[in-house]
């Protein structure tokens, strides 16, 4: 719908975009900053809604493949694929224009969508996903998937030389996921598409920092997984048909 091959960012707009197959594509880097007039109206029907894809630096030192949301308004993604794929990192924080309000964002996944084409053929349907780590501190999240609401990947190669350290980082906001996940000798998901056993609401192949904010997992198989789990801070609800918590050591 909207793509760059280098910087994309959206400022103190109302943009909607509706596409065949990724909504908003910054190949560098993807930046939603502003006061209140920065809402975006984000629609993939068979593939991401919004998404970077290089992750190597710049001449000017700046590393590249990060999705950074720091405005005031409303960010509504509907998508078949991932809401959010980051090649390295995502960030939610507190901008220079905070504005009147809490910034909002709200994904829709696979059938959680009114516009997911029932033939798509996504592999992957994440809330967010980062390739390196995530690190929220501020706003209102809502995610409603079919796959993990919040995933980081570890040991992913990036052209920077370093590899993914799979790490989420909560210290502010709120966050709610309501992921489907059936029990694993359940069938077919969403479109036909075969849907994900034992995805979780939050998940890191690594480490999971929770310092603040309120988490609220309202459905999912294991409510947060990581290798090792670290909470001082926040709120935290669970529901989960398996475990609540899950720290067990796979790297």
């Amino acid at each position: 719908g909207v793509h760059t091959t280098k910087d994309l960012k959206i400022k103190n707009l109302s943009l909607k975009v509706t596409a065949y197959n990724n909504a908003i594509k910054g190949k560098d880097s993807v930046t939603i900053t502003g006061g209140d007039t920065t809402n975006l109206f984000a629609i993939s029907t068979n593939g991401d809604g919004v998404e970077t894809s290089n992750t190597d630096v710049s001449s000017k030192g700046k590393q590249r493949g990060t999705v950074t949301i720091d405005t005031t308004g409303t960010l509504n993604i509907y998508a078949a694929g991932d809401g959010i794929q980051c090649a390295y990192d995502f960030v939610m924080e507190k901008g220079e224009e905070e504005g009147d309000s809490v910034p909002a964002l709200n994904i829709y996944i696979g059938a959680y969508s009114s516009y997911a084409s029932s033939s798509a053929s996504t592999t992957s349907y994440k809330g967010i996903k980062a390739k390196n780590e995530i690190n929220i501190s501020y706003g209102k999240i809502s995610l409603n998937s079919y796959d993990d609401g919040l995933h980081a990947d570890y040991g992913t190669s990036f052209d920077n030389g370093s590899s993914g350290v799979g790490i989420i980082n909560i210290s502010g906001g709120y966050i709610s996921t309501n992921v489907y996940s059936p029990s694993k000798s359940s069938g077919f998901g969403w479109g036909g598409q075969q849907s994900v056993s034992g995805a979780d609401g939050i998940h890191a192949d690594n480490t999971i920092n929770i310092t603040g904010g309120t988490i609220s997992i309202d459905s999912s198989y294991e409510g947060i997984e990581a290798n090792f789990i670290n909470v001082s801070g926040g709120n935290t609800y669970v529901y989960a048909t398996d475990d609540g918590f899950n720290a067990s050591k796979k790297i």
